[in-house]
């Protein structure tokens, strides 16, 4: 590097001298319905790069890339481009000149707009010498500007107003004529029907029937929305309840154009049974004793974790096994009693005496109340023990 002394006063500064860059080399132009592309060499000690069109700087003072895209008219172009560095400004030119002839863009042809829950879908068929497309709705422009698809969808319309819609093609030489179509929208939401519940170990099952131009559906609990947004199918299960809770639940139909009213359903949760087909009616299961339910809640990797939901004392040794229907639970005990009670909270029904047997040849017990368990069928309570029923 060469180096220079200034004096001033007392005071002896250095100063770098100043270096030109060296100017851009290759440069080339490759014309297509996109633009002029120019491309170019690094020019040697270049911080920056100016790219000019008949003398004119186009590019900004930020361009450090060695490429840039010109649009302009058809016609006959000298483009220049120069390197720039702090230290010693602008290189030398380099140029070449370009002769500009790009068709202009066909106008789409075909455009259509169907109308569903979901939205507007706009497509067509692609115009002559395409780059992209722009889309517009009653003269405004919703489409982005890399938008190359030849379909869109709008969702942003109201019941009751009519859209006009225009679709233009464009390249480096312009827009095209418009296609135009104009779609009305009349598809309000309907009102869920038919709500209903059901409550099972599993929390509250809800199910309804369809709404008339439904997108998708919002579940509400208490007023808090708990579906989520993608929520399509006409059921949904809450898990998060609780015993001794009333809760309110809300169904909205959703589409493009809003929400319906809404269906409200009020649900008390007293108990907690487990589903339909979970029960445990009888001794080990069922009359072929298999000791096996299709129930899939409890299973080798969770039990570990079990811990005590409830407890009850009775009169004396409970020795039988329990039966399970409809969240009841059946269970005799040595004092006497049988007992129906609350599966999920263990509080008691109702209870009966069965009485008590005292046979002396019974090795053991002596004395002993309800011995067996319990089978269940058609709401009848079947069990054996008590006073000489064994």
């Amino acid at each position: 590097m060469a180096v220079g002394v200034v004096a001033t006063g007392f005071t002896a500064v250095s100063a770098a001298a100043a270096v030109p860059p060296g100017p851009p080399s290759g440069l080339q132009a490759v014309v297509d319905v996109g633009g002029v592309h120019l491309s170019w060499q690094p020019g040697a000690r270049a911080q920056t790069y100016g790219v000019y069109r008949n003398g004119a700087q186009i590019s900004p003072s930020s361009q450090q890339a060695t490429t840039f895209t010109d649009y302009p008219a058809n016609g006959t172009y000298t483009y220049s481009v120069r390197s720039w560095n702090s230290t010693g400004g602008l290189s030398t030119p380099v140029s070449l000149t370009v002769t500009v002839n790009i068709p202009p863009p066909g106008t789409p042809t075909g455009l259509i707009g169907p109308l569903d829950p979901n939205g507007v879908h706009l497509s067509w068929q692609p115009g002559a010498n395409a780059v992209t497309y722009g889309v517009y709705r009653n003269g405004t422009q919703i489409s982005p500007a890399s938008q190359a698809a030849t379909a869109f969808t709008d969702i942003y319309v109201q019941n009751g107003q009519t859209y006009t819609y225009t679709v233009r093609t464009w390249n480096a030489s312009g827009l095209s004529a418009p296609a135009t179509v104009s779609v009305p929208v009349n598809i309000p939401p309907g009102v869920p029907t038919g709500l209903q519940s059901t409550v099972d170990q599993g929390g509250v099952h809800l199910s309804w029937q369809p709404g008339a131009n439904a997108a998708t559906y919002g579940v509400y609990r208490n007023g808090t929305q708990i579906s989520p947004a993608t929520q399509t199918v006409t059921a949904f299960t809450d898990p998060n309840v609780q015993i001794g809770q009333t809760y309110t639940y809300t169904v909205k139909t959703w589409n493009i154009t809003g929400l319906s009213a809404p269906a409200t359903l009020t649900v008390p949760v007293t108990s907690m049974p487990p589903p339909p087909g979970l029960d445990w009616p009888t001794y080990l299961y069922d009359n072929t004793r298999s000791a096996s339910s299709p129930e899939a809640i409890l299973n080798a990797g969770n039990a570990p974790t079990l811990g005590l939901k409830w407890s009850l004392a009775t009169g004396n040794s409970v020795v039988a096994s329990a039966a399970v229907v409809n969240g009841v639970a059946y269970v005799g005990s040595w004092d006497g009693f049988e007992y129906a009670l609350n599966a999920s909270t263990g509080g008691v029904i109702w209870k009966t005496s069965l009485g008590i047997t005292t046979n002396p040849n019974c090795s053991y017990p002596v004395t002993a109340g309800v011995t067996s368990g319990a089978t269940v069928q058609n709401g009848v309570v079947y069990v054996g023990g008590g006073d000489s029923f064994w």
